[in-house]
Formats: C-alpha cells, sequence, structure tokens
C-alpha cells in the first residue's frame, strides 16, 4: 500500500495487510483498523512517516503490527495494539484511560515518542527490553521484561510486573512501582546513571533497588526491597 497523497485506507475487522504501508511524503496518510488485524510489514519510515494510525476496535480486539511503525499519531480504542518491532511516533488514546499497547516482539524494542493516557502499556517482550524515548503516561504499566527510560522521560503510571525498570538518566517516576504481598513486587529497580537525578515520588516494591552510578536518586516514600545496592 502506497500514499501519494494524504489519502484514507480503511480495514475491516478481520481482514489483513501481508506488505509494507508506504507515502512518499512525511506526516501523510491515514491508515484505519476497525477490529482485529495482523499489518506484516513495516508502516512507513523514518523519512516518510504515516500522520495517523487509528485502531479503532472494541474490547477484545488486537491489531498486530509485525514490524517498524513510523506515524505522526498512532491512536488506540478500547482494544489492544500489539508492536513487534519499533514504534516511532506519539500513543495516544481516543478517549482517556482506555486502550491498551503491548510490546511482544523478539528483539529489544524501542518507543520512540511519548505514551500517552492509554489503560495500560505491557512491555511483555520476554528475555528482552523496551526501550521508552518519551514519556509514559498510562494508567496502567506492567512490566513483564525490562523497560528502560531514557534520559529525561518520565512515568506517570501505576506500575506492576515481576520485570525490571531501569532509569538510564533523569527521570521522575508518580506513582506506585510494584506492590506488597508475596509475588507483587518487580525483580529489579535501577537509577543512578552518572550525573543523573532521579525521583521515586511514590511506594517502591522490589527484590533489588540499585544506584548504579554517581547519579542521585530521591525516593520520596517508602522503598520495600530484599536487597538495596549503592555505588
Amino acid at each position: 500500500i502506497r500514499y501519494n497523497d494524504n489519502g484514507i485506507v480503511n480495514l475491516a475487522d478481520g481482514k489483513n495487510i501481508n506488505s509494507s504501508v508506504t507515502t512518499d511524503a512525511p506526516n501523510q496518510g491515514t491508515l484505519n483498523l476497525t477490529g482485529t488485524s495482523t499489518v506484516s510489514g513495516q508502516v512507513g519510515d523514518a523519512t516518510n512517516n504515516l500522520k495517523e494510525i487509528n485502531a479503532n476496535g472494541i474490547a477484545g480486539k488486537t491489531v498486530t503490527f509485525a514490524n517498524d511503525v513510523y506515524a505522526t499519531n498512532t491512536n488506540i480504542g478500547a482494544g489492544t495494539v500489539d508492536i513487534k518491532g519499533n514504534l516511532t511516533g506519539t500513543v495516544n488514546s481516543t478517549s482517556p484511560g482506555v486502550g491498551t499497547l503491548t510490546t511482544t516482539g523478539i528483539i529489544d524494542q524501542i518507543i520512540t515518542g511519548t505514551v500517552g493516557n492509554i489503560g495500560n502499556l505491557n512491555v511483555s517482550n520476554t528475555g528482552h527490553s523496551t526501550i521508552v524515548a518519551g514519556n509514559v503516561n498510562a494508567v496502567n504499566t506492567k512490566i513483564d521484561s525490562t523497560l528502560i527510560m531514557t534520559d529525561g522521560s518520565n512515568v506517570t503510571s501505576t506500575i506492576t510486573g515481576a520485570g525490571n525498570l531501569t532509569l538510564n538518566g533523569s527521570s521522575t517516576v508518580t506513582g506506585t512501582v510494584g506492590a506488597s504481598g508475596t509475588g507483587n513486587s518487580l525483580a529489579n529497580v535501577k537509577s543512578g546513571a552518572n550525573s543523573s537525578n532521579s525521583t521515586f515520588v511514590n511506594d517502591v516494591y522490589a527484590n533489588t533497588v540499585e544506584n548504579t552510578g554517581t547519579g542521585n536518586t530521591t525516593f520520596q516514600d517508602n522503598v520495600v526491597a530484599t536487597n538495596v545496592n549503592v555505588n
């Protein structure tokens, strides 16, 4: 599929795209997906990205992108967008607090852009990491693998799961990290990169909490951990 102008492609529920989606100019073209679909090829590129992707499915519907996605805005309805490659662009909810973005690739994945006020961000690329270069404002963030926040990227979200959270620079995390009770803590929470200043506003529950470099980490509430390592 190739956009030669700012046109619109509507894909019906249950239908798939088994090719790349390209456009001959930046911020051009809209792809609407109304239900469960798989897009096998790359969508846009670093030079010529789509204007919008609208995953408008109801709850229980999933749009799967098997490759990299480049779009100015990816808008999620009540359903789920499953990304198996990298995502470049802003992620929005069509209604505040709904919709799910899940990373399930068998690679280390990168989200470049803000994850807006969706309901859920699920970091589920088991054995790999998801790097977010932008703020995360999802209501809930569940980490099953490793979430890495780049320098200057902040998290405003309740974080759960059994995975790892790493701050690679200066970040503020607003929202409880992990939870009390057996099996509810994160495995590892790591911060303190050289010359950084990071803040955890709410309680942190993790098996291991580490300050790994020469940076400063401020915990404004309780830290419940089996191991606390300070470099």
